[in-house]
């Protein structure tokens, strides 16, 4: 299934941007790990050069959700090492974002899931077990809450918004603007319901015959 890109997303939601429902994080992140795209609903931790609740959490079965930890931008050690990562990717986590950095990159780049992070370091982290589950964090310049949707790919992350209301794929695109191009006209904006097996979509367009063309 051919997914929708983050930039699609964002020029076929206009209107979610501008309420700040979804938003977009300062690019900031370095693309670590097999899988360049993945999304998942949001768990948030914040730990400072402490990885000791990571590692609780990817032990736990990921469900397709996504770890978002604030790391305090710290650039001293590493959170994140290849044994904590490789176990997220066999318990089903679709991705980790890391405010922070990470180590053991050979093997991180070998696992089957998405990771994030500022950059990488050879030190370890403390293991003091200090932290904050499930919190409001603030990194690369965006709010992100516990339980909200994350979306990443290269050219960016996205969050802030619920799944059900953007484009997953390109099928389900290319349905919902058939859908407008009977009433279509130029340089209008419509609001688009379609449910399907592929996704439901909710979301502002603002549709030209060039614009929905693949």
């Amino acid at each position: 299934m051919a997914l929708v890109t983050t930039a699609e997303v964002c020029d076929a939601n206009p209107q979610l941007i501008v309420n700040g429902e979804l938003r977009a994080l300062e690019p900031v992140f370095q693309i670590y790990g097999r899988r360049q795209v993945f999304s998942g609903p949001v768990v948030t931790l914040k730990v400072f050069e402490d990885n000791v609740l990571i590692r609780e959490f990817l032990e736990e079965k990921g469900n397709g959700r996504v770890l978002v930890v604030d790391g305090g931008g710290s650039k001293r050690c590493a959170i994140l090492g290849g044994n904590p990562v490789v176990q997220a990717q066999n318990n089903g986590w679709a991705g980790i974002v890391v405010n922070g950095c990470v180590r053991d990159v050979d093997e991180i780049n070998g696992c089957d899931i998405g990771v994030r992070a500022l950059a990488s370091h050879p030190m370890k982290a403390y293991k003091k077990r200090v932290g904050e589950k499930h919190v409001p964090i603030t990194i690369a310049g965006t709010r992100i809450m516990d339980g909200e949707w994350l979306y990443a790919d290269t050219d960016g992350i996205l969050t802030g918004f619920c799944r059900h209301q953007l484009v997953t794929d390109k099928r389900s695109f290319w349905v919902a603007a058939m859908q407008v191009q009977e009433q279509w006209l130029a340089d209008s904006q419509y609001f688009i319901h379609c449910s399907s097996d592929y996704s439901v979509i909710h979301f502002q367009l603002t549709v030209t015959l060039d614009y929905v063309k693949y």
